[in-house]
């Protein structure tokens, strides 16, 4: 199965990339990501919210609100990630083993659509918001609903962003290529100036769907980037 769109706009930020351009060059040259290396600035969301978020949600969420600045609103949103709040549940879990209690701050954001909701809350989108696991299928089962929510529901524009946390410490057994930060968020409608081949997206994250994308489209990529607000 090929996934078919227009791609309108793209934002994606890492620690070591923290804005779209540092990120394509490096995602265009194959060399690797490098480990997590301090929290990146994110000016559009409030200081209170972003203490509250893991690392990668935070850049999840000022993906999108710097897409959102390209793009305008979208009538429907995706947030797809592996990992999503299980370092807060590994916390939680090793505060119930050592103190038998749990933070409540922790417990409200370790629901797999807190991300969602933090954007919704700052952007004021109201539209239609699908969080979305897959393993390591996640960029594809991503793709999918974005696909469900264009062509299936008629929506004229989705924003999905694909994210991961960084499991160091976590005990969590996945794929070293899922270790995040990162987050890469697309703007994404009806057409086909980008196909995306099902096969080549199946067990890979989304720096692999970025470095695809590059090789296909790196003209297309770099005309869209998001510029306001992702440094």
């Amino acid at each position: 199965m090929d996934f078919c769109f227009n791609l309108t706009g793209i934002c994606a930020m890492s620690p070591a990339c923290p804005n779209t351009e540092s990120f394509l060059a490096r995602a265009s040259s194959d060399e690797p990501f490098p480990a997590e290396d301090g929290r990146v600035k994110a000016p559009l969301v409030p200081k209170m919210i972003s203490r509250r978020l893991l690392h990668g949600d935070l850049l999840a969420v000022s993906s999108m609100l710097s897409l959102d600045c390209l793009t305008g609103l979208p009538e429907a949103v995706v947030f797809a990630s592996m990992t999503g709040e299980t370092p807060r549940c590994v916390r939680m879990l090793r505060d119930i083993h050592e103190t038998g209690d749990v933070s409540p701050a922790e417990f409200s954001g370790s629901v797999h659509n807190s991300p969602s909701g933090y954007y919704a809350m700052i952007s004021g989108c109201h539209a239609s918001s699908s969080s979305v696991a897959g393993g390591t299928d996640t960029v594809a089962a991503g793709l999918s609903e974005c696909e469900s929510e264009i062509y299936g529901l008629g929506r004229r524009s989705v924003h999905a962003v694909f994210y991961e946390n960084s499991l160091s410490g976590s005990l969590v057994n996945i794929p070293e290529s899922f270790h995040g930060p990162f987050a890469v968020a697309l703007s994404l409608e009806r057409g086909s100036s980008v196909t995306v081949p099902g096969e080549l997206v199946r067990h890979r994250d989304a720096v692999s769907l970025v470095r695809l994308l590059m090789k296909r489209f790196p003209d297309l990529l770099r005309g869209k980037m998001a510029g306001a607000g992702d440094a």
